[in-house]
């Protein structure tokens, strides 16, 4: 049996914050910390029904962190639980030393205070 695709690993982890689960997430982030490093080059069928036309502008080879902004809009809300689970992907991407990290922050930041989803979950102030 053959190791899970990064697209796989991408899907299991998109779900776990969609889901607002801190544990799950962490628990797939120590078996496969090229989530928090590695960009989704190649996103398959159910991230493309999903985010549409995002892929190919604004959220073109994403990295899973901008999934905890809600932007593109994929849900109605943001989970109650955001916070901790964007902590779980910040503290897995410092402990693996990802040189990207202040770039997704920045763009992390940017979805999150033009997306519609967490501006209207709370967490945005505009």
């Amino acid at each position: 049996m053959s190791p899970p695709t990064l697209d796989v690993l991408f899907r299991e982890a998109v779900s776990a914050i969609d889901s607002g689960d801190p544990e799950t997430l962490e628990r797939l982030l120590t078996v496969s910390p090229e989530l928090v490093r590695d960009r989704l080059e190649e996103p398959g069928a159910w991230l493309r029904r999903e985010v549409g036309d995002a892929l190919e502008g604004y959220f073109a080879r994403p990295y899973l962190l901008w999934f905890v902004a809600g932007n593109p809009v994929r849900r109605e809300r943001l989970s109650p639980h955001i916070g901790a689970i964007a902590g779980v992907i910040l503290r897995a991407a410092k402990q693996a030393h990802v040189d990207s990290l202040q770039r997704q922050l920045d763009h992390t930041l940017d979805l999150v205070v033009t997306g519609s989803v967490p501006r209207e979950s709370g967490a945005s102030s505009n």
